[in-house]
């Protein structure tokens, strides 16, 4: 029993040596402390500080008291705020983890800031994108209707006008479908003269203006009187002879002109040959308008 008086007496001298120094140092050693502490140290000085009061406590039941009740106080007193200076330590330790730094608030701000410009400025683009497409839409749908609208004025090309000839309508071949006749039986007169009737007629659609007629009969042939209204040009071929006509208005026909022709020999046909020019004439190639007389002997 005196040994327990002198281990508690030993124990409470350290104890209020221990206050005594804290109270008389108390600003050094904050200072002090602030100046090596630091997250993890904080963490080990709870946990010794909390393992210390636990073993205090515990010494102090077996030295203090031998009565059962009184040592289960200590311990269980001493225990609990052990577990409280660790649970301290802890949660001090835990709460500066989360403590986010001022750099780090600002580069997170900044990248916030950053991936909203890089949001805003593909928004933009995409919307500058859209709006290009529809202006490009408009544009090429607009231009598409005007082609086709000026498609639609543009006049179109000029039309030639052409003519046709034939032998001149008789009895039995008046019926215009039949037009043109370019083939016709003919006997000569008593002289041994052929007359060959023939006119011509506008098949286009528009007027043939200043038109002239050329007339060409066969190598062996002959005029045996001018044409009427026809003449010959001086140098010109025996066997041509030339009509300036005028104006012949669409699906006219000229009025019936005749050739009087004679023949150099005995043969079974003979061509009369056409050409003709005008202001407004389609180009003639180096077909001509043909008319064959078949001779009845």
């Amino acid at each position: 029993m005196d040994m327990r008086k002198g281990a508690l007496l030993v124990l409470k001298v350290c104890v209020l040596l221990l206050f005594a120094v804290t109270i008389t140092y108390r600003h050094s050693l904050v200072v002090y402390w602030r100046s090596i502490s630091g997250p993890v140290i904080d963490l080990i000085v709870a946990i010794g500080i909390g393992v210390l009061t636990a073993f205090l406590a515990i010494l102090a039941g077996h030295v203090g008291t031998t009565r059962m009740p009184y040592r289960w106080m200590f311990w269980f007193g001493g225990t609990a705020l052990a577990s409280f200076f660790v649970i301290a330590g802890v949660r001090g330790y835990l709460a500066t983890l989360r403590v986010v730094e001022p750099k780090d608030i600002v580069l997170d701000a900044v990248k916030k800031a950053n991936d909203h410009t890089d949001e805003q400025i593909a928004t933009v683009r995409q919307d500058l994108k859209n709006t290009a497409d529809t202006v490009s839409n408009v544009v090429s749908d607009k231009m598409s209707r005007l082609g086709k609208q000026m498609e639609t004025l543009k006049p179109s090309p000029p039309e030639f006008a052409r003519l046709t000839f034939s032998f001149a309508p008789t009895a039995l071949s008046s019926d215009i479908r039949l037009f043109p006749v370019l083939l016709q039986a003919l006997r000569a007169d008593s002289a041994g003269t052929f007359k060959v009737d023939f006119t011509a007629r506008n098949i286009s659609k528009v007027r043939a203006t200043g038109v002239d007629v050329w007339i060409q009969i066969c190598a062996v042939c002959s005029f045996l009187t001018e044409p009427a209204k026809f003449r010959k040009i001086s140098g010109q071929d025996e066997h041509v002879r030339t009509l300036t006509f005028g104006d012949l208005n669409a699906g006219v026909l000229m009025e019936k002109m005749t050739a009087e022709v004679t023949l150099q020999g005995v043969f079974a046909y003979f061509d009369t040959s056409f050409t003709y020019g005008c202001a407004n004439c389609v180009t003639l190639g180096s077909e001509k308008p043909t008319l064959k007389t078949i001779i009845l002997h």
